[in-house]
């Protein structure tokens, strides 16, 4: 897509060292070949079976600047280990990826607990304020790979608006027709709607612009071609916008 900005990412495989590993490592590499055709910029992977991995890796990752972790679990896992990772990254977006067993030949199930992982790790993440998404897979699966790929997308389209310029435009004796939109966003696949702003007084301040389908957390951004800018109630014409979307709007990643 036109000047899109794509997410840095960081991959962790998370697991234990008691479980196979010639089987986890399979699964890892499978999900890393998918990962790397995602809309984003794969700095790096890394695995984390024990504590000596954990040291490594974080000496591997001080100072790098990360947009989003990728932690997957492929197993049960000492969580510990995985929190010194990640303990210095607390404001950085976490996709947390509970990878599902598969079934062999025989009919036999190979489920090594990555569901129960998760669900270990995730108190101690919300205690600690991290900002985290959450995908569990079934056995057997395509491990969702769509929903990472639509997640590490948002990341991207919210690294390319916070490094866009920011405007206002609108008609200064007429207040209640001023808005503000997204330009040169190259999401063009979302759409958002942006409604009018608000006014307080003739020739007073100005609301903020409200939006008719709001941004959320994974919420839409779009080439400002394609928006529908909506007029408030009463006013006679719609803005003639062509500017940029405050800071204080932009996704909460």
């Amino acid at each position: 897509m036109k000047n899109m900005l794509k997410a840095n990412v960081v991959m962790l495989s998370v697991g234990e060292e008691m479980y196979p590993q010639d089987y986890l490592d399979n699964v890892i590499n499978t999900l890393k070949a998918q990962v790397a055709k995602m809309d984003c910029n794969l700095m790096a992977t890394y695995k984390i079976m024990n504590s000596q991995d954990a040291e490594e890796v974080a000496e591997a990752l001080e100072g790098k600047k990360v947009d989003a972790f990728i932690v997957n679990f492929v197993s049960w896992h000492i969580t510990i280990n995985v929190m010194h990772v990640l303990k210095n990254f607390r404001e950085t977006p976490l996709l947390v990826w509970g990878i599902g067993g598969t079934t062999d030949k025989t009919g036999k199930l190979h489920s090594p607990a990555a569901a129960a992982g998760v669900t270990g790790i995730m108190p101690v993440l919300k205690e600690l304020g991290f900002k985290t998404k959450v995908i569990l897979t079934k056995p057997d699966s395509d491990h969702e790979y769509e929903k990472v790929a639509d997640y590490l997308h948002s990341l991207s389209c919210a690294k390319t608006i916070r490094a866009a310029r920011i405007g206002l435009v609108g008609y200064a004796d007429k207040a209640r027709v001023v808005v503000s939109v997204i330009l040169n966003s190259t999401c063009e696949s979302r759409k958002s709607v942006l409604s009018g702003a608000g006014v307080r007084g003739y020739g007073r301040d100005v609301g903020p612009a409200r939006f008719g389908n709001h941004l959320c957390r994974l919420g839409c951004v779009l080439n400002a071609r394609y928006l529908d800018v909506r007029a408030e109630r009463g006013e006679k014409g719609r803005a003639l916008a062509y500017s940029l979307l405050v800071r204080e709007y932009l996704l909460d990643l």
